[in-house]
């Protein structure tokens, strides 16, 4: 039975939690770690747009997953 990866996605800088939670788990057995977050300070915009800008959108989440699995 194929198991799929339990994935965990934030929109927000990598400094702070999401840093220590990819760190952490990076030094588990097993457990792949691929961040994705906001580098800089956003500028007003929509939000579709900023995701976007910032490679956190949801087509960049998936070609990151796909690279993962892939390798």
């Amino acid at each position: 039975m194929h198991r799929w990866p339990d994935i965990t996605i934030g929109d927000h800088h990598p400094e702070g939690g999401f840093e220590e939670v990819c760190s952490t788990a990076s030094m588990e057995p097993g457990i792949l770690v691929h961040g994705l977050a906001v580098q800089g300070v956003p500028p007003s915009g929509k939000s579709s747009e900023l995701l976007g800008m910032f490679g956190i959108s949801a087509k960049h989440i998936i070609v990151a997953m796909k690279c993962m699995l892939t390798n």
